[in-house]
């Protein structure tokens, strides 16, 4: 393994019917940039939209790439980026995943702490995102479906001292479609990825 930092990324597959998700496409896009190469090892990986599946596969990413970083990205009905500060211990919305099943103020870890203050450094990506001039706000509250389910296990597994998890959070992206352009969410994920790494440097 080389000298620098390695960075996980992860979107998600497409769900409720629609043929694209924004949140895979961007960590896609960036790592085929190669624009980071100089400073990370960057992968990226796609989680299922199913609560069985996407906190297993989340963690076998992290076995497997061993990330210092850990950034996972998602869509939003928001036209602006939103940065997820805080993971609740609860699945809690009528959607349904894409097995179909529904659930309702369930906690995800039974024994876990109702929420987790993410590792990251949120004012930082605010203020590179405004320089960047892309539209931005502070969230403390991810919803209660896979975004909130996968960013809660994310924090539950950077609190372990043993993964070498320094870095973790969840970035909401707007909701954009096939064919538009992404170069906005490409810019955004890469500053993401920059505040990250000045602060493990």
């Amino acid at each position: 393994m080389s000298g620098k930092s390695t960075v996980l990324l992860t979107g998600f597959e497409p769900f409720s019917g629609q043929p694209f998700n924004a949140s895979a496409e961007g960590v896609r896009l960036l790592c085929e940039t190669g624009e980071l190469g100089e400073r990370a090892d960057v992968s990226w990986s796609v989680l299922p939209v199913v609560y069985d599946e996407a906190a297993r596969r989340l963690e076998e990413a992290i076995v497997e790439f061993e990330p210092r970083v850990v950034i996972s990205v998602g869509i939003c009905d928001e036209a602006c980026y939103r940065l997820e500060r805080v993971a609740h211990n609860l699945d809690d919305t009528e959607v349904p995943d894409n097995r179909g099943e529904v659930r309702r103020c369930r906690r995800i870890i039974e024994a876990g702490p109702d929420s987790y203050e993410a590792p990251y450094p949120h004012a930082e990506l605010a203020r590179r995102l405004q320089e960047k001039g892309l539209p931005w706000r502070f969230s403390d509250s991810a919803g209660g479906f896979l975004c909130n389910h996968a960013f809660y296990h994310l924090c539950h597994l950077a609190a372990s001292a043993t993964n070498g998890i320094h870095c973790a959070t969840f970035l909401h992206v707007p909701p954009l479609g096939e064919g538009e352009e992404l170069g906005g969410l490409v810019e955004a994920i890469g500053c993401a990825v920059e505040a990250a790494l000045d602060s493990v440097s």
